[in-house]
């Protein structure tokens, strides 16, 4: 009889060799900040727990390898993940999309790893009451992002009649037009919460253009970027994203031990990073869907807008950088030769221009000269 136990228990709970994780991001949302730093969560969790997974390039890579066989969906186009969903419940794949709303969101049978955006909302709505503002704008909203449209939601709900829909400011694929139809209406406003902190960075840089003091509207965003650290005006909330990875993991240990269970969703609290004494505030506590033609997603217009593009390439090339890359780069943009940056960072000549040419290969610029005037831009 114990014998027999223990053959059981080998055969089911043997993670790594049972547990088979394929990886899919929406190609759109693949090479921003967030889809990125999602990613490396999740791989973190998944290294620690030594499971076999492997990242696929599209849809159509969707398959079966086992009978606990489950994908991670990275993204936040409402109609890309649901294509993806409906290809993995025709194909009997057990989807865990993260970064999106909650179940209620979508049609087909899937998991959720969610930020809790109602909570991140009731704290920055009641930083704004505190700081005696009263009349917020939400800015940046991507119409196309489930993650946007519950900001939205909860925005208007715990504003509690300080904010209607007219308050709504959209980034339909160009900041510089969110940026001009906000500016129309400035005056009626004492305080804005960004959708993200590109749209946020942008916003500041804009209002320093148009000679209007950014101190004088009280800005929020959600981010944390390095990138947003810059610019000190700017208050931020993040997510935890090796949280995210871990909850991701939990689901499919939780689900592969208990085959009755249908799906599981999972909120993971926001870090509150703010840069003032807010900061030590902690938030509380057998249905056939078939995959019909790919679409194309809203994502893709809201990814191609230029200065977007530029930010997210400078985010992603502040993220690459170590101590020595820092320093070296703080010298060259204040106007150092690389002669002299060499000496101060004590390493040779080759060795600062093989780390420029590394940072500016990131940025994808082909010039140092291009390459300081794209940094000097959102320094």
């Amino acid at each position: 009889m114990l014998q027999y136990i223990l053959e059981y228990l080998v055969k089911h709970y043997k993670r790594g060799d049972i547990i088979f994780i394929q990886i899919l991001t929406e190609p759109a949302f693949e090479e921003s900040s967030w889809g990125k730093a999602i990613f490396d969560g999740l791989c973190s969790a998944i290294t620690k727990k030594k499971l076999n997974f492997h990242k696929i390039p599209d849809v159509k890579h969707i398959k079966k390898h086992s009978d606990t066989h489950f994908l991670m969906l990275i993204g936040s186009d409402e109609k890309w993940l649901e294509y993806a969903i409906a290809r993995c419940n025709e194909v009997k794949v057990h989807p865990v999309v993260l970064g999106i709303v909650p179940k209620s969101a979508m049609n087909g049978i899937y998991s959720s790893v969610t930020s809790d955006i109602g909570q991140s909302m009731y704290y920055l709505i009641n930083h704004i009451k505190k700081s005696g503002k009263a009349r917020p704008a939400l800015y940046g909203i991507n119409p196309a992002s489930l993650t946007d449209s519950a900001r939205k939601e909860t925005f208007l709900a715990y504003s509690e009649g300080l904010a209607t829909e007219k308050d709504i400011h959209y980034n339909n694929g160009s900041l510089k037009d969110c940026f001009e139809n906000f500016f129309k209406n400035i005056n009626n406003y004492d305080c804005v919460i960004c959708a993200n902190d590109y749209a946020a960075i942008s916003l500041i840089k804009n209002l320093k253009n148009n000679k209007f003091p950014p101190h004088k509207l009280l800005t929020l965003s959600y981010g944390d970027t390095l990138l947003s650290r810059s610019f000190d005006s700017l208050l931020t909330v993040s997510m935890c994203y090796d949280e995210y990875g871990k909850a991701a993991i939990s689901i499919c240990e939780t689900l592969y031990k208990n085959p009755a269970l249908l799906y599981i969703n999972i909120a993971v609290k926001w870090k509150i990073g703010f840069r003032d004494d807010f900061t030590k505030n902690e938030l509380p506590d057998n249905i056939q869907y078939s995959a019909t033609k790919e679409h194309h997603t809203a994502d893709e217009v809201f990814y191609s807008d230029k200065e977007m593009c530029e930010m997210i390439l400078v985010e992603n090339m502040l993220c690459a950088c170590d101590a020595t890359d820092l320093e070296l780069l703080n010298l060259i943009v204040s106007g150092e030769s690389y002669e002299t940056a060499a000496e101060k960072c004590f390493i040779s000549h080759n060795t600062v221009k093989y780390r420029m040419k590394k940072l500016m290969d990131i940025c994808g610029c082909t010039s140092k000269k291009a390459f300081l005037s794209l940094i000097k831009k959102y320094r």
